[in-house]
C-alpha cells in the first residue's frame, strides 16, 4: 500500500453497497437471484465520516422460500424475509432515504466489492420483475479495481485477503451483508489515507424490459410492485 497523505475527492458522497441473495447449493438459481439483504452505508467524503446507513430485508417473489443452504450461508431467516417489502418498494424507500439525507442532489457513487452486484444482480432481477432502475445504479466504483490500479496487485480472493492486505482483520459475523459492506467501508477508508482518488471504474447501459430500445433506464414512481 502506497504510504502517502489523502487527497481531494471527485465524489461528495462514497456510498458503500452490498446486497445478499437467494441462492441454490449447487448451480444457479432460476431465473435470477432475488436480493434478500439491501445494505448501503454513506460517507461525506468532507471531512471522511460516515453520515446514514441504508439496512432493508426484501420479500422474494419469484423463489419466495429460501433454501436450507441459502439461510445457512447469510444467516438470513425465512420469517425475516416474509415480513420483509419487495424490491420495488424498498428502492422507493432508497430513494426516499437519498432525499432525506441530502444525498440525492450532490456528486455521489457507488462503491462496490466488485461489479456484481449493480452490472448483473440488480439489473437481472430488475428486468424479470420489469421495474425501472434509477439512472444513478448505472455507475460505480469496482473496489477491487480500485484497489489494484492503487496497489498495481489485483486480488484473486474475496474480502478477506483484501483485508488482509490492508492489515485489518475481518470485524463483526461473516457472510452478514450489513457486516461485510462495514469491513468494504474499512478497505475503501484505507485507501483514502493512502493517498487513493476514487473515480468511476464501471457504468452499465441498463436494458429496461419496459423498453424495446434497450435505452438506459430511469427512476418512475409507476413501476409496478412486484
Amino acid at each position: 500500500m502506497k504510504n502517502s497523505k489523502p487527497v481531494a475527492q471527485s465524489f461528495d458522497y462514497l456510498l458503500v453497497l452490498g446486497f445478499e441473495t437467494t441462492c441454490i447449493e449447487n448451480g444457479q438459481i432460476q431465473p435470477v437471484k432475488e436480493i434478500i439483504e439491501f445494505s448501503v452505508i454513506a460517507i461525506s467524503t468532507d471531512g471522511w465520516r460516515e453520515t446514514a446507513a441504508f439496512h432493508k430485508y426484501i420479500k422474494p417473489t419469484i423463489n419466495p422460500t429460501l433454501t436450507t443452504f441459502c439461510t445457512s450461508l447469510t444467516r438470513i431467516e425465512q420469517e425475516t424475509v416474509n415480513n420483509g417489502k419487495k424490491l420495488f418498494g424498498v428502492l422507493k424507500d432508497f430513494d426516499s432515504w437519498l432525499e432525506e439525507n441530502q444525498i440525492k442532489q450532490t456528486n455521489f457513487t457507488f462503491v462496490t466489492y466488485s461489479d456484481w452486484d449493480l452490472k448483473f444482480v440488480l439489473s437481472d432481477e430488475c428486468r424479470a420483475k420489469k421495474i425501472k432502475i434509477p439512472e444513478y445504479f448505472t455507475k460505480w466504483i469496482d473496489l477491487k479495481k480500485a484497489y489494484a490500479e492503487h496497489t498495481g496487485e489485483f486480488p484473486e480472493g474475496g474480502l478477506g485477503e483484501m483485508l488482509v492486505r490492508c492489515n485489518l482483520t475481518f470485524e463483526g459475523r461473516l457472510r452478514r451483508g450489513i457486516n461485510n459492506t462495514r469491513n468494504v467501508c474499512r478497505v475503501v477508508e484505507t485507501l483514502y489515507k493512502s493517498g487513493y482518488k476514487f473515480r468511476s471504474t464501471l457504468r452499465s447501459v441498463v436494458k429496461d424490459a419496459r423498453t424495446p430500445t434497450g435505452e438506459r433506464t430511469y427512476w418512475s414512481a409507476d413501476g409496478t410492485d412486484f
